[in-house]
């Protein structure tokens, strides 16, 4: 007998031995160790330590100097958490002071563009997930908040012709435009800007929108396009 009709036979539980076997493995399965308060307590913040240590250890002596190797330019207090981003294409990135990026997030430069530039501005998050596939340019501002999973796409990548697209050809260079994201902008988790779209100062894109055109200063858009729902006061 093998071990699958053994294991069949146990499950079923023919006869009163394996009937047994059955009731041994459930009891077995539900057992619990007691807690010590203190020493379980004890555990629990050594391992916390144990392993804020190490991943500081790896941000500062790992992550973020192999990023910066192929930065042009990044400036102080530059944090990057969880890793390091995946970075794809000759992209010319710049950086600026007390920027965090989460480094499970993905950068992409268009082949079709000699040094597409991709340019954080100061005080500015980029959150988990967060892809950005650059065509010429993407430039985000000061302050600005990218949350978990948004899209910042300018660039088509593929060809609208089968044909191209069969033949492993990259979309062509016009397929391709600048997006901007104003100073202060907040972009809400699983939001996509796509190719062309300039976001003004202070504006907020609710969670889930796909922005297909200009968004105006002090706004909030949200839906699929995004469309305009509320004006923001714009007094500092």
């Amino acid at each position: 007998m093998g071990i699958q009709q053994f294991a069949v036979k146990v499950r079923r539980r023919e006869g009163v031995f394996y009937k047994g076997l059955y009731q041994l493995a459930i009891g077995v399965r539900h057992v619990a160790c007691p807690v010590v308060g203190p020493l379980h307590r004890a555990l629990y913040y050594e391992r916390r330590f144990r392993k804020t240590a190490w991943h500081y250890l790896r941000r500062v002596f790992y992550w973020e100097p192999l990023f910066k190797s192929i930065c042009r330019e990044v400036g102080p207090r530059f944090r990057l958490v969880g890793g390091i981003p995946w970075v794809e294409g000759n992209l010319d990135i710049r950086i600026g002071s007390d920027v965090t990026i989460n480094g499970i997030t993905t950068l992409a430069g268009a082949t079709v563009w000699e040094a597409p530039a991709l340019v954080i501005g100061d005080h500015s998050y980029i959150g988990y997930q967060v892809t950005m596939t650059v065509g010429p340019r993407i430039e985000i501002g000061r302050h600005v908040l990218v949350a978990d999973r948004v899209s910042l796409v300018g660039y088509d990548g593929h060809p609208k012709d089968p044909v191209e697209r069969r033949n492993h050809r990259p979309a062509p260079r016009e397929e391709g435009r600048p997006i901007v994201i104003g100073d202060n902008v907040w972009i809400c988790s699983n939001a996509t800007i796509l190719k062309g779209v300039t976001v003004g100062e202070g504006a907020i894109i609710a969670a889930h929108a796909v922005v297909t055109s200009d968004v105006a200063p002090y706004t909030v858009v949200a839906g699929n396009p995004a469309r305009l729902v509320k004006k923001l006061s714009n007094e500092k």
